[in-house]
């Protein structure tokens, strides 16, 4: 993998925070702690996993159909009265639901908040720790750091 970073134009002489240089690790490799680097992999790893799937849930649109309904019907009625009974409660269920639906998503809209460098110099300023908190959780912690 070195030598692979190495043709590719990466710098021999970054320095790691210990002070030593990749160099320096492929002469005495035994000086690598690589349970450490496991470890901090790992924790990489789940983070980014975590927050990808925070941003899929975030983005995916709101369920518009509706759950299964139970069809049993306890008293025996006409086939008739039931149909028209059944129809005339699934448009209203419908119109409910689409009205439901829209109202959550103009809400969801509402909520979500443009994060940029600009926005998080701003928050910080205002002390809004709500908002930079909720920009760490989306994957922005970088950014937070870096303002």
């Amino acid at each position: 993998m070195y030598g692979i970073l190495i043709e590719a134009g990466a710098n021999k002489g970054i320095y790691d925070n210990k002070g030593k240089t990749a160099d320096y690790y492929s002469q005495y490799p035994e000086h690598l702690n690589l349970e450490e680097v496991i470890k901090r992999c790992h924790k990489v790893n789940a983070n980014y996993l975590a927050n990808t799937a925070s941003r899929i849930k975030g983005k995916s649109p709101v369920r518009q159909t509706p759950p299964p309904s139970n069809g049993n019907s306890s008293n025996p009625q006409s086939e008739e009265n039931n149909d028209s009974t059944k129809e005339n409660s699934q448009s209203n269920d419908s119109g409910n639901e689409i009205e439901l639906i829209s109202m959550l998503q103009k809400d969801k809209l509402s909520k979500r908040v443009d994060i940029n460098s600009a926005n998080i110099r701003k928050w910080v300023s205002a002390k809004d720790v709500e908002k930079l908190t909720k920009a760490v959780i989306e994957g922005y912690g970088e950014k937070v750091v870096r303002v």
